[in-house]
């Protein structure tokens, strides 16, 4: 399976929450109880040789047919269609609800022009939606576009897992850190680059004073990818687990942090693609259209660069293409994404490798071709690639 982030020592919650929670001596983390937060799930698949569905991800229900997760997650797992969705058996576990049950998905959809950044991030919305085939047995959570202010402390959930117990958790659990500064998240990601948050569909969380009653220096590690994040009160959620430091869930309590992506910046694609009223609001009417006949090609990798060209039926499409850059040496990092916007009026351009490589570099290729394409109005898009 795919590595994705995820939850780290889920830790003690501020007094509201003591009376749901168990200690879990044995990794240290605190355990939600059954049917307090039943709209909190894990997401599952089943691939060919698997004895049973296997976790990967998690989420929340925010609409009665609609789950909130990361974008990473679906394209960790190659989930970019509805067919990809059905070929892996994608399925949404109620953890937290009696008897566990599980609904199958229909699709995953993606805002904009989200794609993973294997070696290197831009500031894009880690948000996506899982469409269940079925209602949800349970009521969902509300969001809230503001996340509370730097000092203020945020719960996380997830069934990932902990420093201590390397698989993912069949229970649902609960970590508490505070709202940080930006900085205290950068550093150094898995592939040996330099990361950093960007405020605007970001938020850092990071450890509280040492002395806190109860802990604050819960973080998110491995499986806890797209789980919810929650006001002090827990009566809304403000984003969802998207990323963090090299290692940073299996630090000491002081130096652990995690990445929220915001559900903010995205509120109204949210709304459009649900049609509920997730912020409290009156529903609106849903919107799912996305670009037809969307294609993308490429020429030869030259000294310039690697031609590409996007297209789709009219002109109410956008595109973002993104090429991988392989090169050859030692030092890191030897692959790079880097990223090209295209309109109707200019559909085709040449992606020219990092600058930061100097002119010519030894063992140039590319990696991979892959696009986003989606109407601006709406968001909605469609995932293309080529060899």
């Amino acid at each position: 399976m795919a590595a994705v982030a995820m939850l780290a020592p889920a830790l003690a919650a501020p007094s509201p929450a003591r009376t749901e929670t168990a200690r879990q001596h044995s990794v240290g983390g605190e355990v939600v109880s059954m049917g307090a937060l039943p709209w909190a799930v894990a997401l599952e698949v089943t691939r060919d040789g698997d004895d049973a569905p296997v976790k990967f991800c998690s989420g929340a229900l925010i609409a009665p047919r609609y789950v909130l997760t990361a974008a990473h997650c679906a394209q960790a797992e190659d989930l970019n269609s509805a067919a990809d969705v059905r070929r892996a058996g994608l399925t949404v576990r109620f953890g937290n609800l009696a008897g566990q049950p599980a609904i199958a998905a229909r699709r995953i959809t993606l805002p904009g022009s989200y794609w993973v950044y294997m070696y290197g991030r831009r500031q894009q919305s880690d948000i996506a939606l899982v469409e269940l085939v079925a209602a949800a047995p349970t009521a969902p959570q509300r969001l809230s576009s503001s996340v509370p202010a730097e000092g203020s402390p945020i719960a996380a959930l997830g069934y990932g897992t902990t420093p201590e117990r390397r698989v993912l958790s069949d229970q649902l659990m609960q970590a508490w850190s505070l709202v940080s500064a930006p900085a205290k998240c950068g550093g150094m990601s898995q592939q040996g680059v330099a990361v950093r948050v960007f405020p605007q569909v970001e938020a850092c969380s990071a450890a509280g004073p040492s002395d806190a009653t109860p802990p604050l220096d819960g973080a998110t590690c491995q499986g806890d990818s797209g789980g919810p994040w929650m006001t002090p009160d827990r009566t809304a959620i403000v984003g969802v687990t998207s990323w963090g430091r090299l290692n940073a869930c299996r630090q000491p309590p002081a130096l652990r942090s995690s990445v929220l992506a915001r559900v903010g910046p995205v509120a109204g694609w949210l709304k459009r693609q649900t049609g509920a009223g997730l912020f409290g609001e009156d529903p609106v009417p849903v919107d799912r259209r996305a670009p037809t006949g969307a294609r993308l090609s490429r020429g030869p990798l030259g000294t310039g660069g690697l031609p590409v060209e996007v297209g789709a039926r009219g002109t109410a499409w956008r595109a973002t293409v993104f090429v991988m850059f392989n090169r050859d040496g030692d030092a890191l990092p030897n692959s790079l994404t880097v990223a090209l916007n295209l309109t109707p009026g200019s559909p085709r351009g040449v992606v020219r490798p990092p600058a930061r490589w100097g002119p010519n570099p030894p063992g140039l290729e590319v990696g991979f071709v892959s696009a986003r394409v989606w109407r601006p109005d709406n968001l909605n898009g469609v995932t293309l690639t080529t060899e």
